[in-house]
Protein backbone atom coordinates (compact mmCIF):
# COMPACT_ATOMS: atom_id res chain seq x y z
CA UNK A 1 0.00 0.00 0.00
CA UNK A 2 0.61 3.55 -0.64
CA UNK A 3 2.24 5.64 2.15
CA UNK A 4 -0.61 8.35 1.28
CA UNK A 5 -3.12 5.40 1.63
CA UNK A 6 -1.69 4.46 4.45
CA UNK A 7 -1.96 7.64 5.97
CA UNK A 8 -5.47 8.33 5.10
CA UNK A 9 -6.34 5.25 6.54
CA UNK A 10 -4.57 6.46 9.57
CA UNK A 11 -6.12 9.23 9.76
CA UNK A 12 -9.76 7.95 9.02
CA UNK A 13 -9.15 5.64 12.02
CA UNK A 14 -8.28 8.68 14.60
CA UNK A 15 -10.84 10.65 13.09
CA UNK A 16 -13.51 7.74 14.11
CA UNK A 17 -11.45 7.51 17.48
CA UNK A 18 -11.61 10.73 18.64
CA UNK A 19 -15.09 11.24 17.68
CA UNK A 20 -16.27 8.24 20.44
CA UNK A 21 -13.50 9.79 22.86
CA UNK A 22 -15.40 13.11 22.54
CA UNK A 23 -18.78 11.27 22.93
CA UNK A 24 -17.22 9.59 26.09
CA UNK A 25 -15.59 12.60 27.45
CA UNK A 26 -17.71 14.88 26.76
CA UNK A 27 -21.64 12.79 27.64
CA UNK A 28 -23.11 14.32 24.37
CA UNK A 29 -22.24 18.05 25.65
CA UNK A 30 -22.08 20.33 22.35
CA UNK A 31 -18.68 21.99 24.17
CA UNK A 32 -16.23 19.52 22.61
CA UNK A 33 -13.62 21.14 24.72
CA UNK A 34 -15.77 20.91 28.02
CA UNK A 35 -13.28 18.09 29.50
CA UNK A 36 -10.02 20.00 28.57
CA UNK A 37 -11.46 23.11 30.01
CA UNK A 38 -12.97 21.19 33.20
CA UNK A 39 -9.44 19.77 33.78
CA UNK A 40 -7.80 23.10 33.57
CA UNK A 41 -9.60 24.72 35.89
CA UNK A 42 -9.27 21.89 38.57
CA UNK A 43 -5.74 22.35 37.68
CA UNK A 44 -5.37 25.88 37.53
CA UNK A 45 -3.72 25.89 34.77
CA UNK A 46 -4.37 27.22 30.73
CA UNK A 47 -6.76 24.79 28.50
CA UNK A 48 -3.51 24.81 26.50
CA UNK A 49 -1.32 23.83 29.02
CA UNK A 50 -3.51 20.82 29.87
CA UNK A 51 -3.69 19.57 26.46
CA UNK A 52 0.18 20.20 26.06
CA UNK A 53 0.39 17.91 29.29
CA UNK A 54 -1.37 15.16 27.92
CA UNK A 55 0.72 15.20 24.37
CA UNK A 56 3.98 15.04 26.72
CA UNK A 57 2.14 12.10 28.85
CA UNK A 58 1.95 10.40 25.52
CA UNK A 59 5.66 11.71 24.63
CA UNK A 60 6.70 9.51 27.99
CA UNK A 61 4.61 6.78 27.33
CA UNK A 62 6.31 6.00 23.91
CA UNK A 63 9.69 6.85 25.47
CA UNK A 64 9.27 3.77 28.37
CA UNK A 65 7.49 1.50 25.59
CA UNK A 66 10.29 2.26 23.48
CA UNK A 67 12.54 1.13 26.07
CA UNK A 68 11.04 -1.68 27.42
CA UNK A 69 10.97 -3.49 23.48
CA UNK A 70 14.19 -2.48 22.60
CA UNK A 71 16.97 -2.48 25.50
CA UNK A 72 15.13 -4.74 28.21
CA UNK A 73 13.20 -7.01 25.44
CA UNK A 74 10.49 -7.78 27.68
CA UNK A 75 7.73 -6.35 25.49
CA UNK A 76 5.36 -3.51 26.68
CA UNK A 77 5.79 -1.28 29.39
CA UNK A 78 2.51 -0.33 29.61
CA UNK A 79 -0.52 -2.53 30.08
CA UNK A 80 -3.60 -2.47 27.71
CA UNK A 81 -1.65 0.07 25.42
CA UNK A 82 0.72 -0.75 22.48
CA UNK A 83 3.04 1.43 20.85
CA UNK A 84 1.14 2.06 18.19
CA UNK A 85 -2.06 3.00 20.53
CA UNK A 86 0.16 5.56 22.25
CA UNK A 87 0.94 6.85 18.91
CA UNK A 88 -2.45 7.37 17.83
CA UNK A 89 -3.29 8.78 21.09
CA UNK A 90 -0.41 11.46 20.25
CA UNK A 91 -1.55 12.48 17.01
CA UNK A 92 -5.35 12.48 18.81
CA UNK A 93 -4.04 15.10 20.95
CA UNK A 94 -1.82 17.06 18.86
CA UNK A 95 -5.16 17.46 16.60
CA UNK A 96 -7.38 18.71 19.38
CA UNK A 97 -4.42 21.38 20.49
CA UNK A 98 -4.66 22.57 16.39
CA UNK A 99 -8.47 22.67 16.76
CA UNK A 100 -8.19 24.46 20.34
CA UNK A 101 -5.73 26.82 18.89
CA UNK A 102 -7.84 27.45 16.01
CA UNK A 103 -10.89 27.92 17.60
CA UNK A 104 -9.07 30.59 20.18
CA UNK A 105 -7.34 32.27 17.54
CA UNK A 106 -10.85 32.72 15.07
CA UNK A 107 -14.01 32.51 17.46
CA UNK A 108 -16.21 32.04 14.51
CA UNK A 109 -14.72 28.65 13.69
CA UNK A 110 -16.76 27.65 16.94
CA UNK A 111 -20.10 29.31 18.13
CA UNK A 112 -19.03 28.90 21.71
CA UNK A 113 -16.28 31.79 23.18
CA UNK A 114 -13.35 29.48 24.19
CA UNK A 115 -10.86 31.43 26.28
CA UNK A 116 -7.44 30.22 26.03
Amino acid sequence: MHLVSHTKQLFDEIQTLLEKKNQDYSGGNPDGFENFRESARFAAISVKEGIMSRLYDKVARLSRLHFKETTEGTGPAVQNESFEDTCIDLIGYTAILIAWRRSVIDPDIDELNLDE
